[in-house]
């Protein structure tokens, strides 16, 4: 758990310095892949699969359809948490002449930041909660 931690801040903190230098693809590639890292830390604490896009997002789906403290309410709060950061790994992966129409610009690269942010804050909560709870 520790590992995937210290993988997701140091990310994070990379994101930061790349958005910062006006490197929109690198932190948007970097945000994609700390809201990955989370994720996968709830998946092996579950022992779910989490290699393909599709089964990261059955895993969002487990979190939103489970029970206890973590569910949040009827509203699917991990998945549309999990449609943010899939957005920055889409400016990753595309390039910006293909679809100007869906780039984002600076001030929601800033609110996706901080979404991204708490998303992969209350993920890391959560796999170290049921890590403690086993």
């Amino acid at each position: 758990m520790e590992d995937y931690s210290r993988k997701t801040q140091d990310l994070l903190n990379s994101a930061d310095r790349a958005f910062d230098g006006n490197d929109m693809r690198e932190g948007s590639r970097l945000m994609w892949e700390a809201a990955r890292t989370s994720i996968a830390a709830v998946a092996a604490r579950h022992g779910w699969p989490c290699d393909s896009l599709d089964e990261i997002k059955q895993v969002m789906y487990q979190l939103d359809s489970g029970t206890g403290e973590w569910k949040r309410a009827d509203y699917p709060w991990h998945f549309a948490q999990f449609t943010v950061a899939d957005i920055f790994r889409e400016h990753a992966e595309t390039d910006e002449w293909e679809y100007p129409e869906f780039q984002w610009t600076e001030p929601e690269f800033r609110m996706g930041r901080k979404s991204v942010k708490r998303f992969v804050s209350a993920l890391m909560e959560y796999a170290a909660h049921e890590r403690k709870a086993q």
